[in-house]
């Protein structure tokens, strides 16, 4: 009777004790995106001067200088995909995406990467042996953010956070701030837990082209460059 009673009074005290507070799930998004973005430091030069026609002319000729040099800062467009994942109110992220030379006409150039086992010595005067040219420049980004609102457990509402991107045309990275919101819209609700996303992000900062960019002979003012642009995403949370 009376280890009956006594197991009796101990379950009764551990249905009656509060539970202890669960971890945070772990959440993903996974988003696809396209927006503006203005580099300063990206180097572009007339079309014309990089035709199937003159591309094995002098390479000085389009260099900081030459007769035909270009000009520093660009509009690009960047299309790109981004996995988030998040722990209560801390989101991390990685990114890829290429970024569209949004310049008519223009045409961005950046110093070429020798190799000892290339033939680029017997090139280094034309154009095509000289530079990396092209109107697609491809970009690997890492970032964190924390989250606000209410159901920022489940990556949702307002979000503050940095972003390093490594970027291919210039040669170089990006460090900025970036300011985001994920939205749920009203639709599809029945899908739960998968739920569509529509997410905005503005971002600014300074990008730092590798020592021996294209971007650091064009300019005067030092190595650091603005970098500003805004992004608008769709997706899945999960």
């Amino acid at each position: 009777m009376v280890p009956s009673l006594v197991l009796t009074s101990l379950l009764s005290v551990a249905h009656a004790a509060p539970a202890k507070k669960d971890r945070p799930e772990l959440h993903g998004m996974a988003v696809f995106g396209a927006g503006a973005q203005y580099s300063g430091a990206t180097y572009t030069v007339n079309e014309a001067s990089v035709s199937e026609g003159a591309q094995y002319g002098a390479a000085d000729k389009i260099a900081p200088g030459g007769e035909q040099a270009g000009s520093q800062g660009a509009l690009a467009m960047p299309l790109g995909v981004e996995l988030r994942l998040n722990r209560g109110r801390l989101m991390v992220s990685a990114g890829l995406d290429w970024s569209l030379l949004g310049t008519e006409d223009s045409i961005a150039v950046e110093n070429r990467q020798q190799s000892g086992l290339s033939d680029a010595t017997s090139q280094s005067d034309t154009i095509r042996g000289s530079y990396d040219i092209g109107t697609v420049s491809p970009r690997f980004s890492l970032g964190a953010s924390g989250i606000l609102g209410q159901d920022a457990d489940i990556g949702f509402g307002p979000r503050l956070g940095a972003r390093w991107t490594r970027t291919g045309l210039p040669r170089g990275q990006q460090a900025v701030a970036a300011v985001g919101w994920a939205i749920q819209p009203p639709v599809l609700e029945s899908l739960d837990p998968v739920r569509p996303v529509v997410d905005f992000d503005v971002f600014g900062g300074v990008e730092i082209p590798d020592s021996d960019s294209i971007a650091r002979a064009a300019s005067a003012d030092g190595t650091l460059f603005p970098v500003a642009g805004l992004k608008a995403n769709v997706g899945l949370a999960f």
